[in-house]
């Protein structure tokens, strides 16, 4: 008899425990008060990012459906790799974490052509206005759209009527993306003047000359900084400065036209020329068919 009641005592507690458990792993059935939101897993991210990306606010009366709503809003982010959460709760009040494991692969961004504001402003507002925002973002889920919707909202708020186009780029032609471009469109800003700062191998006068063909075009960071790659550098390679190099591009508004016209841009490419080389000597192995000195003279190199 003494047997039959411990076992019979034990069935009791079993039921309770699993009671427990699932009231503890259930999502809660009314509403409570949310007293704290936690996050594991965070290491590029802080938690008062995370907590403004899952817009639950601390002392709001949250639901069941509202925690699901957070969990599935942190994931289509693109930022996180997997979200889970659990919660616990004391009379009327709630405390949720959130355990997420972040994604590995992230792409730089860049800002090719939003000539009225500096790099500082843009990020400044973009980590205002898109909470999982760090100067990066995933290759895939909303944060690219959220970062495209803030751009496009601090053109409107200055008076200025265009769109924003989100442009995956790679470093070669058949490479893996490498970073992501956000470009201003649906307005011209073209390029009046071009200003070489620092020039003293090649002349201001002869590297204009080459710049001729892009006034008139509209600005682009990324088309000049190619432009001085293939059209500008090889001035320089011609008379030996093989390091010479051209800074970002760098735009600047002609005078104050109103809001929402087409600027006009004046533009400047600084370059560092470096030193000049002069040609030495050359080495030569594996010649049998040919004289070092025919391959010299092939050449047609001249030392100083």
């Amino acid at each position: 008899m003494l047997s039959r009641a411990f076992f019979a005592c034990g069935l009791v507690i079993l039921a309770l425990s699993i009671a427990l458990a699932r009231a503890q792993s259930s999502p809660p059935t009314s509403s409570f008060r949310l007293a704290a939101l936690e996050f594991t897993g965070l290491s590029r991210f802080t938690q008062a990012q995370a907590s403004a990306a899952s817009d639950l606010r601390i002392g709001d009366t949250i639901t069941s459906s509202q925690l699901t709503m957070a969990a599935d809003r942190l994931s289509r982010s693109g930022v996180f790799e997997s979200v889970s959460y659990k919660f616990r709760t004391r009379g009327e009040e709630l405390t949720a974490t959130f355990a997420v494991v972040e994604n590995k692969n992230f792409l730089p961004c860049s800002f090719d052509n939003f000539v009225w504001f500096s790099t500082e402003q843009i990020d400044k507002t973009l980590r205002l206005r898109v909470p999982l925002y760090a100067g990066l973002t995933p290759q895939t889920g909303d944060t690219q759209k959220l970062i495209k919707e803030a751009l496009r909202n601090l053109l409107q708020s200055n008076g200025i009527n265009a769109d924003v186009d989100v442009i995956p780029f790679s470093a070669g032609l058949s490479g893996p993306v490498g970073g992501i471009q956000f470009r201003v469109t649906g307005i011209a800003m073209p390029i009046r003047t071009v200003r070489f700062p620092a020039s003293s191998a090649v002349s201001e006068k002869e590297l204009q000359t080459a710049a001729a063909q892009v006034i008139g075009r509209n600005f682009s960071a990324s088309e000049m900084t190619e432009f001085a790659s293939v059209g500008l550098l090889p001035l320089y390679r011609q008379r030996g400065y093989l390091r010479a190099a051209f800074e970002a591009p760098q735009a600047a508004i002609i005078g104050n036209p109103p809001n929402g016209t087409a600027p006009e841009i004046a533009l400047t490419i600084p370059v560092k020329e470096g030193v000049q080389y002069f040609w030495d000597k050359s080495e030569w192995s594996g010649n049998h068919q040919f004289s070092t000195d025919a391959l010299e003279k092939t050449l047609g190199m001249q030392t100083k």
